[in-house]
């Protein structure tokens, strides 16, 4: 994702990391799809990223426009995305609206028209403000004037900060970092199943870890998966900061 690791690694260690999730799913007795992060600045980088990922196993991409000297043009975010999925024949494409980092602002009808005219993308992970009324907009629109090519779901990011909203907006789950992803688990099984208070009890029990953990970068996630006993070492990558192990003991106490 944009708020990860990726730009911080070699071409050499991304290929390795992919090989090493796709040969570690293998063998896990249940699906498990491997979608890869592919976004660059340059749209045939995209291609080549996103044509070296499938060839690696993985079940999809996903894919965010950047930032450009002069804000691109509808048409021009739209080309990207069908250039990728003519690049990649069958493989899946998960379009990612991120304008926190990406100050790319796609507005949703634009994300509904490429919903359209690229059957390969099959999920917005839709992650800009305000999310339950641009999700709600989307449904609107794909009910409407620009139904979806293919099955498209709609999944929550941005950490799960605003998830107990999201949900009532008909989002179809989460693709999103938290160190506790059996939460959002719970949260999206209660509210498919209309629980409705179930799933805002759970949100509202754990928002206050949602928001801890959504400091910028991965240092508090990986100290989280450290103490959970899934990694080893919790470094991050230089220039970032390691997290404050005693602030975050504190805030799990």
């Amino acid at each position: 994702g944009v708020l990860g690791e990726s730009n911080r690694m070699t071409d050499r260690e991304r290929e390795t990391l992919i090989r090493a999730a796709v040969d570690a799913v293998a063998d896990c007795g249940r699906q498990f799809p491997i979608c890869v992060g592919t976004s660059h600045a340059g749209t045939a980088a995209t291609v080549a990223l996103s044509q070296m990922a499938q060839e690696l196993g993985a079940a999809a991409v996903m894919v965010t426009p950047t930032k450009e000297p002069a804000p691109a043009s509808d048409d021009t975010l739209a080309e990207m995305y069908a250039r990728v999925a003519e690049g990649c024949p069958g493989l899946p494409i998960v379009l990612q609206d991120h304008p926190a980092s990406t100050q790319v602002h796609m507005r949703p009808k634009l994300i509904a028209r490429i919903a359209h005219e690229v059957p390969a993308v099959a999920c917005i992970k839709l992650e800009a403000l305000p999310t339950p009324a641009r999700i709600a907009a989307l449904r609107k629109l794909w009910a409407s004037e620009l139904p979806p090519a293919s099955d498209c779901t709609i999944l929550t990011g941005l950490g799960a900060l605003y998830a107990g909203f999201d949900m009532e907006q008909g989002t179809d789950g989460f693709m999103t970092g938290f160190a506790f992803p059996e939460i959002l688990q719970a949260m999206n099984a209660a509210a498919q199943r209309k629980e409705w208070e179930r799933a805002h009890a759970l949100y509202q029990r754990y928002l206050p870890l949602l928001v801890f953990e959504q400091q910028p970068g991965v240092a508090v996630r990986k100290e989280l998966y450290r103490l959970r006993g899934l990694i080893e070492c919790a470094h991050v990558r230089h220039p970032a900061a390691p997290a404050a192990a005693p602030a975050l003991a504190k805030a799990l106490a």
